[in-house]
């Protein structure tokens, strides 16, 4: 078990990462469509609210994981 919290350590297979590189560029441009009407001030908040989401998901992740 790896030790920052994780219950898995997985690898990418040669095929998994073959599609990540044929869907990476469709995803990048969708993401790009997402935030094109949102000014540049707007896009910085946004991300720095998705930072705190994710860093509060973590945080709750790995303290379950040490009470269970």
């Amino acid at each position: 078990m790896p030790a920052d919290g994780r219950l898995v350590l997985v690898q990418i297979t040669d095929a998994g990462r073959g599609l990540m590189l044929r869907l990476f560029p469709q995803v990048n441009a969708a993401e790009v469509y997402a935030v094109s009407q949102l000014k540049p001030g707007e896009v910085g908040d946004l991300a720095a609210t998705l930072r705190q989401i994710l860093t509060r998901l973590e945080s709750t992740r790995t303290h379950r994981n040490r009470a269970g």
